[in-house]
Formats: structure tokens, C-alpha cells, sequence
């Protein structure tokens, strides 16, 4: 199975209201992150949500959801994901590639896609401890 990590943003739906009173370019706040993440390294992490975004260094992040701890349910993962309008989620494939999702609406089970123009995806170098590459924001 393919470890499955989103984190989530504590106080997310704050952040749109003080999206607009911060710089993404010029923000001088680092992330908090609140414990450890098995997939990326905490540089890697925290360079990760530089590139996000600027409402994501606004509140402190957090684990909501791993395989290994929560199981495999998806009744499971959408309880723990109840509430959670801003997430990360992190992947690592059998060949130690980690890449990920940024999304901003909460995950719910729907018959058909959804999102907005926040959300994207993203490759991290091999092994979770390297660079956060290609990530382009709109």
C-alpha cells in the first residue's frame, strides 16, 4: 500500500481573510508544523508550504491522517478529515517517489470531482528529503 499523509491546516477557515494582508513572496513567518511526518523531512515540509498559498504559514499544521496509524478505511479517513478546508496530502510509491496534492475544500465522498483553482499537485525528489520541485501556483 502507498503511505497516505494528509496534514491539515489548524484554523483554516481564518486564513482567508488574512490571505490578503500578507505577501506570498515577501512573508517573513515560517510554518509551524505540530509533530513529524514519516514521508518528508521537516525542511522539505516546511519548504513545501513556503511554495503554498500564502494563508498556510498563518496557523500551525498538523497530521490528521496516516495509513499506518489510521487504517485503511475511507469511512476512517473522511471522519478524520471532517472540518479540514486546507490540506496537504503526501504519497510515497514503491520506488521511494514522494509527490502530493495541496487542496482547499474540505474532503467529502462525491460521485463527481470537485475543487478549485487552489488546489494542485506536486513531485518531491526521491525519498522525501530533497528539493520541492515544479510546483507552480495560480
Amino acid at each position: 500500500p502507498i503511505p497516505c499523509v494528509p496534514w491539515q491546516s489548524q484554523t483554516s477557515g481564518q486564513a482567508k481573510s488574512l490571505e490578503k494582508v500578507i505577501s506570498p513572496r515577501a512573508s517573513v513567518l515560517e510554518p509551524e508544523i505540530i509533530g513529524e511526518s514519516s514521508i518528508l523531512k521537516m525542511h522539505t515540509f516546511k519548504k513545501l508550504l513556503l511554495t503554498c498559498p500564502s494563508k498556510v504559514i498563518l496557523f500551525p499544521w498538523k497530521l490528521q491522517y496516516s495509513l499506518a496509524k489510521h487504517g485503511s478505511s475511507m469511512y476512517a479517513f473522511y471522519k478524520r478529515m471532517e472540518g479540514c478546508n486546507i490540506t496537504l496530502m503526501l504519497l510515497k510509491d514503491k520506488r521511494q517517489m514522494v509527490f502530493g496534492a495541496y487542496l482547499s475544500e474540505e474532503w467529502h465522498s462525491s460521485k463527481f470531482p470537485y475543487g478549485n483553482a487552489d488546489a494542485f499537485v506536486f513531485p518531491i525528489s526521491q525519498g522525501g528529503g530533497g528539493d520541492v520541485q515544479n510546483i507552480q501556483t495560480g
